[in-house]
């Protein structure tokens, strides 16, 4: 097995790069940012969200408790989080870039641990859900 990246599309956000940064580094204000988003789409396959100053932990049904831990922040331009209770090694990547006054940009890697029959099986979802997860973060009220 070894580690495959897949990262997401660039996106763009609206608001300066240390206000975002500030709230994706920071788990509490990230559920509340996600309920404020309107999208309940993902309250289907998570539930009991919570949150501490390192980490958000849910329940899915498909996995059961999964507990995404923030191991380490770059102020004002990269966080670093590993996913305990997932089949799988996996890891979550935040970039940031300022690009301009009152925006910033933002890129998602995933790193995935997989073996062969594993990767064939989710290499898709894997591309398609960075891209989706960075334009749910791109889109989110930050402030």
């Amino acid at each position: 097995m070894y580690m495959q990246k897949f990262e997401s599309k660039v996106k763009n956000i609206d608001k300066a790069q240390n206000v975002v940064y500030s709230c994706l580094a920071d788990p509490q204000r990230i559920i509340g940012m996600i309920g404020l988003n309107g999208d309940e789409d993902w309250r289907h396959y998570v539930k009991n969200l919570s949150a501490d100053s390192d980490a958000v932990s849910f329940d899915m049904s498909e996995l059961g408790t999964v507990r995404i831990c923030f191991v380490e922040r770059e102020e004002p331009k990269l966080i670093k989080m590993m996913v305990e209770g997932a089949p799988f090694a996996l890891s979550l990547w935040i970039q940031l870039v300022k690009s301009g006054e009152d925006s910033c940009k933002i890129r998602l890697t995933i790193g995935a641990d997989l073996n062969m029959f594993i990767r064939a099986m989710l290499e898709g979802r894997l591309r398609d859900a960075v891209d989706r997860l960075a334009d749910l973060l791109s889109e989110l009220p930050y402030s």
